[in-house]
């Protein structure tokens, strides 16, 4: 099995479908990691929400991955979470 990691060098193509429709298809340099290529990916597609399919291909190392991919706001913070972000304010 080909190691799939990515280098700045690399040349990567990017295509994010949804039901076959293209919703994306760019091609990247200059990206060190897959997670920032999703972050990326993420932040274009910020106004999708649902289900997609990633096709990411490396031309430059020669290896293709296909994904699933949820696209959407975050989830809101969790209730602890927030507690304990809470600031208390003291009345004199």
């Amino acid at each position: 099995m080909v190691q799939q990691t990515i280098t700045p060098n690399d040349r990567i193509f990017a295509t994010v479908t949804c039901f076959g429709e293209e919703l994306m298809n760019r091609t990247f340099t200059g990206i060190d990691s897959l997670s920032k290529l999703l972050s990326i990916i993420r932040s274009e597609l910020s106004g999708f929400i649902g289900f997609v399919t990633l096709r990411v291909r490396n031309g430059s190392q020669g290896w293709c991955r296909q994904q699933g991919l949820r696209i959407g706001p975050r989830p809101a913070l969790a209730v602890n979470q927030v507690a304990a972000e809470a600031v208390q304010l003291s009345l004199f």
